[in-house]
């Protein structure tokens, strides 16, 4: 058996052996728990990451992805239930956990995940799976960003997004629209010398023709003018 073959073989058979797993991992939490109520959507077991870790070495990311797929079918039925009682978002956070410890190359698990959680009305969990993240990522403008957009649309926290989306703004290849974010956030904050120092610093520091001229009208706004 030529050697791509065999390796081909042993992953597929690894992978139908994962999902049997899985699969008896649910059972066995459903009969542990008893009978699930019919609307209960939690189906499948979240073990801690360092008993998947201790077992499954050099298959982390082949087990990161079938949680992520099982998560997907999670969210799935979520949004198409139509009865916000019905909907289940108790397994989203350690099953993204999970994924996150397991391949921590995986962005997505974070930023998908967190506008999932966020969307279940499960903001705090959204917010620490962005914390966990950025503790990871430290380089990583979409972490801080994106818990900038959390707290702008959900929690309606002006400040603390405009604070995040300065901190994006300051680490590589962070888009323009970063700065500019921060600076509409603090002014939608009732923060108006942060807002003007945040648009003045645009302005002069812009090389972009179209970039300073935003800047510019946001300060003749604010009222002043930029010198």
């Amino acid at each position: 058996m030529r050697a791509e073959t065999l390796v081909g073989w042993r992953r597929t058979t690894l992978s139908l052996a994962l999902g049997c797993c899985l699969w008896l991992a649910s059972l066995a939490a459903m009969q542990q728990q008893g009978k699930l109520r019919e609307e209960d959507r939690t189906r499948y077991a979240v073990p801690p990451l360092s008993v998947v870790t201790l077992l499954a070495t050099d298959f982390e990311n082949l087990i990161a992805d079938s949680y992520w797929m099982l998560f997907l079918q999670l969210n799935g039925e979520n949004l198409v239930e139509e009865d916000p009682e019905k909907r289940d978002f108790r397994q989203a956070f350690p099953t993204l956990e999970l994924i996150m410890g397991l391949d921590p190359k995986f962005h997505d698990a974070a930023l998908f995940g967190s506008w999932a959680l966020a969307d279940g009305e499960r903001l705090d969990e959204a917010r620490a799976l962005i914390r966990l993240g950025m503790e990871r990522h430290p380089q990583d403008f979409r972490y801080p960003y994106q818990m900038g957009v959390l707290e702008f649309l959900y929690a309606r926290n002006y400040l603390e997004a405009g604070r995040y989306f300065e901190q994006a703004s300051e680490l590589p290849d962070a888009p323009p629209g970063a700065r500019r974010f921060a600076a509409s956030m603090y002014a939608k904050g009732n923060k108006t010398d942060l807002a003007i120092q945040t648009w003045l610093a645009i302005y002069h520091a812009s090389t972009d023709a179209q970039n300073r001229a935003i800047a510019e009208r946001a300060l003749k706004k604010l009222g002043v003018t930029p010198k």
